[in-house]
């Protein structure tokens, strides 16, 4: 699913626009990822990759799967301008404006994987550093949120078959094999010792 060796060595930049652009792609592709797992058929809309940034996280957050986190306008916001002024540079006031973010958001109810952040020292980090610990805070909050909902949905599919295996139990039988195992109109063979 995701190479977690790749956004490491890419994450490990120095430098701040890299890991700004990078850590953005890396958070949009978790996002993603939260969307595509809720779908029964994800391959059948293709028009999701072409979604904005805001509309995928729009919907991750209706599906009750993204927190609704300032922080990620706070990226979005970033990458936006790094994209649209050949100027920009993400400097310290600019890293320490998402770390402040990342932060804040860590510390509110919204934080339910109990993530911790502590705010970098403006005085002793890189843009780049500040940038990476920002970013991969909230990498690891999405890593979180989609471990939860894989738990969720394996119980979910568990429980359905569960149900399906008890329709199936409870369907009469019509015939009986010599083996001792019944058959019933459906196909399912049950075992007689059961």
């Amino acid at each position: 699913m995701f190479d977690f060796a790749l956004l490491q060595r890419q994450m490990n930049a120095e430098d701040p626009v890299s890991v700004l652009l990078r850590g953005h792609l890396w958070i949009e592709s978790m996002i993603v990822e939260l969307i595509r797992a809720e779908l029964p058929i994800p391959e059948a809309w293709r028009e999701l990759d072409r979604l904005s940034w805001s509309s995928k996280l729009g919907l991750a957050m209706a599906q009750g799967n993204a927190p609704d986190f300032t922080s990620f306008v706070v990226l979005n916001r970033l990458r936006n301008r790094l994209a649209h002024s050949p100027t920009f540079e993400p400097d310290l006031t600019a890293s320490m404006e998402l770390a402040r973010a990342v932060a804040a958001d860590i510390q509110s109810e919204k934080n339910v994987h109990a993530i911790t952040f502590d705010l970098p020292d403006p005085d002793t980090q890189s843009p780049a550093d500040i940038l990476r610990e920002a970013i991969s805070t909230l990498l690891e909050y999405l890593v979180a949120a989609l471990t939860a909902l894989y738990e969720v949905l394996a119980n979910r599919f568990n429980e359905q078959a569960e149900r399906l295996r008890a329709f199936i139990d409870g369907l009469p039988s019509s015939t009986s094999g010599e083996d001792g195992a019944d058959s019933n109109q459906h196909g399912a063979t049950t075992s007689a010792s059961s």
